[in-house]
């Protein structure tokens, strides 16, 4: 192919006595001209490209089909009132609703009516305990910047805000519904350049009161990228303050007695762990960590003595799985467990923590179970859902064991059967990795079916099973699908992550590359037909796993990707990042950094697998300008087979913009890797092995 021109700069940059080059240094400035017309080339180029796929306007007819439908979520009962959020079949964003007392359903937040585009969405909702009011939040075009507003259930009038800058901040109302806490960033004149996106605080507001006089309650001389978190109790009394600079796996945790007005006392303070807690309706404070515990364990604390000392162990850590979450109930704590990645529930007495029984799930999945209101006694709410299978609610009694069918999936899906395998396999250094592969019962393991091989691998971000519709219309037309649960994330609790972090990171990758050599040799596919696709920290993997077997994959979908990491803490929100990359103001984590950035791994002269990035200009946590310039080094570098192609959405950010985008987004991204692997899209059935038809590019 031919590519839009891209000038090569001689921009070389030293760093603790080592010269780097960035040939494309002027592609992070996205105002200026010459970026903005290499953007609109490489527009012109995608578009022509991704429009010869055959089948991929049906595709996209097919992705849209599986989403027409009502959605509703369910309702959560505050007071009088019972609040859900609606999408009705082809509405571009959802809105907020209330039933109330007299049985009567009215609108209270509707994005469209606000903005006709659908660019506007409603991003949260929070009512108030007794139902009187409701903080929302609002974004435009994907860009995840928030505007917080409060509004009076009776008469559906705004009577606070707007709020602006509390994107990633905390809510919490008073239990009497007289006001609440809240996090915002400082007003960004008053900061110094390019801190726009830190120096949060966080601030109470009383209900009546102008905003201009709310006090700060926490974050004042504290760390400039810290992220907080508030709980309070039901009955008032207890304030959690949570704080985290960054990203980092620990953080300080303190307990306010909001009735005796006196000094947060730390819960935990300069330990390296991660902890939450909460005051229950017993008085009790309930405690997770990982403290000691690297698979987590839950404590319970009296709030008037909560130095560590007196914490009480409620339920042990185990050594086979993690930990992650809990629910309380009247008589009752259901932990929830996962097994590399897949759902376990255990119920326990919640005086003693003894163990009662083990939940009854409808497969090897994910669940989580949440309570709707403050009086549902033992009765909980049960999500599950897996590769197969849309998200089900159902009610459990945590007494009698119970389980009823609560909410069914409002998709109606015509699926061929499939078959989900949950294996293990060895990585490059003998450590075993869980993957969970999907395909059509009638697969053949003969070496060419067109696979697509998923990851992510870092912040403590597990891969559970999920249903997807983009992977389930894959596996349809004869594709298989893999997800591997790589080290960085959560699958086997702390140690996991830290494997995969810092100096460590090229286990990640390495867990990936072995990932895929596991498919070819058991016989799901070979080199011709393997395609591999990430975004954020995964788009850094893909990238970093091109560069370092480019022979080893026939395509690629880098999305909204990490790619320049010894320039990554100089965009947006990347110095929050730093703990678990590394910086490269220290000398030794800078040659971390420098072994594996993809794009300064970009070698001329290279067959490169064939390239998808895609991007959204709002995307505010990875910079569009990593996928600017990963794109122009490996259009010029490649000698590769199939095209280099560069995707954006004007009106989206990290994670995409409306449901019209994401439809067709799916369908190219598809319809891209149906090409390049030789999937057929206009048939359940997939071509011949010999793979011809992704020999020949997509702009054949």
């Amino acid at each position: 192919m031919k590519y839009p021109a891209a000038r090569r700069e001689h921009q070389v940059d030293t760093y603790h006595g080592v010269p780097v080059e960035d040939p494309y240094r002027w592609l992070e400035d996205r105002t200026s001209p010459e970026t903005q017309q290499w953007i609109a080339a490489q527009d012109s180029l995608t578009k022509r490209a991704l429009a010869r796929t055959p089948g991929r306007d049906a595709l996209q007819s097919e992705i849209a089909a599986m989403y027409h439908y009502d959605l509703r979520s369910i309702m959560h009962i505050r007071g009088k009132y019972r609040f859900y959020t609606e999408r009705l079949a082809g509405q571009e964003q959802g809105h907020l609703n209330v039933l109330g007392p007299d049985g009567n359903t009215r609108t209270l937040v509707d994005p469209l009516a606000l903005q006709p585009d659908g660019k506007l969405a409603l991003m949260s909702y929070t009512p108030s305990p007794n139902g009187k009011y409701v903080a929302y939040t609002l974004a435009s075009g994907g860009t995840e910047e928030t505007t917080l507003y409060i509004l009076d259930t009776a008469t559906g009038a705004r009577i606070d805000g707007p709020i602006e800058r509390v994107r990633y901040s905390p809510f919490s109302w008073l239990p009497d519904s007289s006001g609440y806490y809240y996090g915002q960033r400082l007003d960004p004149a008053f900061l110094p350049p390019n801190e726009s996106m830190f120096h949060r605080k966080v601030f109470f507001h009383r209900m009546g009161t102008p905003h201009t006089s709310d006090p700060m309650v926490f974050g004042q001389g504290r760390d400039k990228t810290e992220y907080y978190g508030t709980s309070i109790s039901q009955d008032g009394r207890w304030l959690i303050l949570s704080a985290n600079r960054g990203t980092e796996p620990r953080n300080d945790l303190y307990i306010v007695d909001r009735h005796a007005g006196t000094p947060p006392v730390a819960l935990q303070e300069n330990v390296d762990a991660a902890t939450h807690a909460v005051v229950s309706d017993d008085g009790r404070c309930y405690i997770l960590t990982n403290d000691g515990h690297p698979r987590g364990a839950l404590y319970i604390a009296d709030p008037l003595h909560p130095e560590k000392s007196r914490w009480k162990l409620l339920i042990p850590e185990r050594n086979d799985a993690v930990l992650d979450g809990y629910t309380v109930t009247k008589n009752t704590v259901i932990a929830q467990w996962q097994k590399d990645g897949i759902s376990e529930l255990t119920v326990h007495d919640r005086t003693t923590g003894s163990y009662l029984h083990t939940v009854s799930l409808p497969g090897a999945g994910a669940a989580n179970t949440f309570r709707n209101a403050a009086r549902m006694g033992d009765t909980v709410l049960l999500s599950y859902t897996d590769a197969v299978t849309p998200t089900t609610t159902y009610r459990y009694n945590t007494v009698t064991g119970e389980r009823t069918l609560f909410k069914a999936p409002a998709q109606k899906l015509n699926l061929p059967p499939m078959t989900v395998r949950q294996i293990q396999y060895r990585s490059k250094d003998g450590t075993l990795v869980p993957m969970t592969i999907i395909a059509r019962s009638d697969v053949k393991l003969d070496g060419s079916n067109p696979t697509i091989l998923y990851g992510y691998g870092g912040f403590r971000r597990g891969m559970q099973p999920q249903f997807s519709p983009k992977q389930a219309l894959w596996v349809a037309k004869g594709g298989v699908y893999a997800i591997a649960n790589l080290r960085g994330g959560n699958e086997r609790g702390e140690e996991w992550h830290r494997a995969g972090m810092r100096d460590k990171k090229q286990n990640v990758f390495d867990d990936f590359i072995a990932a895929a050599e596991h498919l070819i040799a058991e016989g799901y596919t070979s080199t011709s037909h393997l395609g591999i696709e990430g975004g954020s920290n995964g788009g850094l993997l893909v990238a970093a796993a091109m560069t370092q077997r480019p022979d080893l994959f026939r395509a690629v979908h880098c999305a909204v990707p990490l790619t320049d990491m010894i320039r990554y803490e100089s965009f947006g929100m990347g110095r929050t990042w730093n703990d678990e990359y590394g910086t490269v103001t220290n000398p030794a984590e800078f040659q971390w950094l420098r072994a594996y950035s993809p794009y300064h791994h970009v070698v001329e002269g290279t067959a490169y697998p064939s390239l998808l990035v895609t991007t959204g200009d709002n995307d505010a946590r990875t910079d569009p300008a990593h996928a600017r310039k990963f794109t122009a080094a490996v259009q010029w570098a490649t000698r590769g087979r199939g095209p280099v192609l560069f995707r954006r959405e004007a009106d989206a950010g990290h994670q995409g913009g409306s449901i019209r985008l994401y439809f067709q987004e799916t369908a190219d991204v598809l319809g891209y890797f149906a090409k390049q692997l030789g999937l057929s899209l206009s048939q359940h059935q997939r071509k011949g092995r010999d793979g011809a038809d992704g020999a020949q590019g997509i702009a054949a």
